[in-house]
């Protein structure tokens, strides 16, 4: 099962360890214990950097992660996130990121706002995020 979760003082995964600097955050996503993807930001004043993004080619884990990041930026009373160059976002186009010229989501709060629940004809909850 994938999970996701900040990264902590006791977690040792040496693709996280290679590329932390004094102030950076990670979130994991980890998959029996394994890691299968990372997301490297850094909380600003009015801002989410968002440094890296590792996927590991799936880009369901990649999104999960970049929600997971602006979720904690915004609970955190941040509500715009920039994305650095180094991050290709054009393949995730699809799944609604759409960023200004300069790279940012200008409102974290109105990009997780489109992720809508609906009830589907069996009466479960789908979440459509596109």
């Amino acid at each position: 099962m994938l999970f996701m979760r900040l990264y902590n003082d006791q977690d040792h995964f040496p693709e996280v360890d290679a590329v932390k600097t004094p102030g950076d955050l990670f979130y994991v996503a980890l998959e029996n214990d394994a890691l299968t993807g990372y997301c490297q930001f850094r909380l600003g004043a009015n801002t989410v950097y968002i440094l890296s993004l590792r996927d590991h080619g799936d880009l369901l884990t990649g999104d999960g992660l970049l929600r997971s990041v602006m979720f904690y930026a915004f609970s955190s009373g941040i509500d715009r996130a920039h994305f650095s160059e180094f991050i290709d976002m054009t393949k995730y186009a699809s799944h609604g990121y759409h960023l200004s010229y300069e790279r940012y989501i200008e409102s974290i709060d109105g990009f997780l706002g489109n992720c809508v629940e609906h009830k589907t004809g069996s009466g479960t909850e789908k979440k459509d995020c596109s």
